[in-house]
């Protein structure tokens, strides 16, 4: 099952006839034509799995839902569209949200997660690389570092939904709690429960809200005309968001105890 070890799943809405009873299934990651000289190739589930019965409805849920609060930009409108016929679901990358989430709720605390991705589904972002270059992900298997891009929006919605699906075992528990007279123990463990999520943004935006550039004329001072050099060079690395630099394509998502104020670079007043 592609799920395992973090590697997304990819999955098919029931559009074509045969798979109107059977809903959503597994669909192999790359075309025939591009594994005919593979030894391994990815096949199509012929039904669903218990990840695909049990993700995608709630990731479409959430999408719809999200559709119909906001305007989506022109980037989210076609990304959303594209889920027509696939939809990529990164289930481990949603699970970690949702334990980091129920942990900072239990603990307190905060989590800063930092990955190359967008706010919005994709089709189908898994790939591998190898001395530079991407190659086939089935391409000599262990050879090549396997990567798939992060849904952004994805590991928002299972932070947040976490949330919803404790209080909701809460509810159940206080019900029981209160059949047995220890209702108040039970409410008081309820009372403040909840995560805040923030982002995400891009890592350009957030690097500079918290002061890279006077960061960089810091180190400076201090440094060799080579130092200086390569420290500018690796600054542009981080934020350029144009061709080469990781300012856009890498964002930040933040998730905080419920009432903390937004983290710094995360704040409405600073966008």
């Amino acid at each position: 099952q592609l799920s395992q070890g973090g590697v997304p799943l990819v999955m098919q809405k029931p559009w074509q006839q045969q798979q109107q009873q059977q809903g959503p299934v597994e669909l192999p990651q790359h075309n025939q034509q591009q594994q005919q000289d593979l030894h391994l190739r990815f096949v199509l589930s012929p039904t669903p799995t218990p990840a695909s019965q049990l993700l995608v409805p709630r990731r479409l849920a959430r999408l719809a839902q999200g559709g119909q609060q906001q305007q989506q930009g022109s980037e989210h409108q076609q990304q959303h569209s594209a889920i027509t016929n696939a939809l990529e679901i990164g289930a481990h990358a949603m699970a970690v949200c949702e334990t980091l989430a129920c942990r900072i709720s239990a603990h307190g605390g905060a989590a800063l997660l930092i990955d190359y991705g967008q706010n919005c589904p994709y089709q189908n972002s898994l790939t591998a690389i190898r001395g530079h270059e991407g190659v086939h992900p089935l391409s000599q298997p262990g050879t090549a570092d396997i990567s798939a891009w992060v849904d952004f929006s994805a590991m928002r919605m299972a932070a947040e939904e976490a949330l919803e699906v404790q209080q909701a075992s809460q509810v159940a528990d206080s019900r029981s709690a209160a059949a047995s007279g220890t209702a108040s123990a039970v409410g008081a463990a309820a009372a403040g429960y909840g995560v805040d999520v923030y982002g995400p943004v891009d890592q350009a935006d957030l690097l500079h809200r918290l002061g890279i550039q006077a960061r960089l004329q810091a180190l400076a001072q201090a440094a060799s005309p080579q130092q200086i050099e390569a420290l500018v060079q690796g600054y542009h690395r981080l934020v350029d968001k144009g061709a080469g630099g990781m300012g856009a394509s890498y964002k930040a998502l933040a998730i905080v105890n419920k009432g903390v104020k937004a983290p710094i670079g995360f704040g409405v007043q600073e966008q």
